[in-house]
């Protein structure tokens, strides 16, 4: 507490300015530069959990793309996801059951692989899905038979109901094979840029599964509700076709031509550059998009010459095979866990959930 006195006051002011002059303010310690680096942690190789011989296909395969192995063995993932499809499912227990779909992303600057790493799994589907097309003019043909059948048949239909009202009787009812049937379709297992109405129809025509496929992924989600005026609809749709569940859109402007899937399920694949995931995936709010989506960001490898040649022989008819698994649509055939599966998922699980505890945003998102 100051004394009452002014000057005595000035004098206890000024010793105070005094003694805070002689004390030196502590230097500060040197900026910590590391955080100012753009990959303070390397990224992790590729893990080894594919089977022996596919790990060598994928390991040629990548030297002959000139890319890392990550590019390649994702969208294999991805494939084999979608060919399997909805004809199996897995089930870790009672109540609980995923498809094997998957959404992944080929982060990388310009010239990193990622394309020519996707064009390898790429080349395979188109070669795949030429080979079970080969019937393809044999079931146009075939349909062009059954529409003109069926308008004879109408043809008839209608002069019976023409005759049953000339005499006052009750007309006959239109029979079944009086309709148009389905347009005829080629299988698809790919594609690379539909609306979210052609993806349905494609999912209703093909209930096994779809894959898409884009070099850059960035036109893929900067093309969203163009169409929709920008409502969210696509996003929503493409967040369905993740998890293998009912599609059933009842719009007044799509008229019958609208078409309800009992599990539509799509797989995505395709590259994106670093700056495009900040801007494009983590930018906005979190709807969930982000978070399903498996990246790979490898460590770009120096060009080298490759010294293999990469049997895809052997890998076009392994894949050939999930196509061929047998199953009765609509409903997918459960695969249990066995009880060591089901335990080590249990695990991850409950680690998941501790980590949860301290992440916020599209980090707990993800988690």
């Amino acid at each position: 507490m100051l004394p009452p006195d002014g000057a005595a006051n000035a004098a206890v002011i000024r010793d105070i300015i005094n003694s805070a002059e002689e004390v030196k303010p502590a230097r500060w310690p040197d900026p910590d530069r590391s955080v100012l680096d753009l990959q303070v942690i390397p990224a992790p190789p590729f893990p080894d959990l594919l089977p022996a011989g596919w790990t060598k296909w994928g390991c040629d395969a990548a030297a002959g793309a000139g890319c890392a192995v990550d590019y390649v063995a994702l969208p294999l993932l991805s494939a084999a996801g979608i060919l399997i499809g909805n004809s199996r499912w897995g089930q870790p227990w009672e109540g609980w059951s995923e498809p094997p779909a998957l959404f992944t992303g080929l982060v990388g600057r310009p010239s990193s692989g990622k394309s020519p790493g996707l064009d390898v799994v790429t080349n395979l589907l188109a070669l795949l899905e030429t080979a079970i097309n080969e019937d393809w003019d044999n079931r146009r043909r075939a349909h062009k038979r059954d529409c003109a059948a069926a308008k004879e048949r109408r043809a008839v239909w209608e002069s019976e109901v023409k005759a049953a009202i000339k005499n006052g009787q009750l007309p006959p009812e239109m029979p079944a094979q009086a309709e148009d049937p389905d347009a005829a379709q080629r299988y698809r297992l790919f594609s690379t840029d539909p609306t979210v109405e052609k993806a349905a129809h494609l999912g209703h025509g093909n209930p096994r599964g779809l894959l898409l496929v884009r070099d850059e992924l960035s036109g893929w989600i900067g093309g969203m509700d163009r169409y929709s005026r920008g409502n969210g609809s696509d996003r929503a749709f493409w967040l369905q076709a993740y998890g293998g569940r009912h599609w059933t859109p009842d719009r007044i402007k799509d008229g019958e031509s609208e078409v309800g899937v009992p599990h539509l399920l799509w797989g995505i694949c395709g590259g994106i550059q670093p700056d495009r995931v900040a801007s494009q995936l983590l930018a906005g709010d979190d709807d969930g998009l982000a978070a399903r989506i498996v990246f790979a960001w490898p460590v770009p490898i120096p060009p080298r010459r490759p010294h293999t040649r990469t049997d895809h022989t052997i890998a076009l008819a392994a894949l050939c095979r999930l196509i061929k698994l047998p199953w009765r649509p609509p409903e997918p055939v459960t695969l249990p866990f066995t009880e060591d599966a089901a335990a080590a998922l249990q695990a991850l699980r409950e680690e998941a959930a501790d980590l949860e505890k301290s992440a916020t945003g599209m980090f707990q998102s993800w988690i």
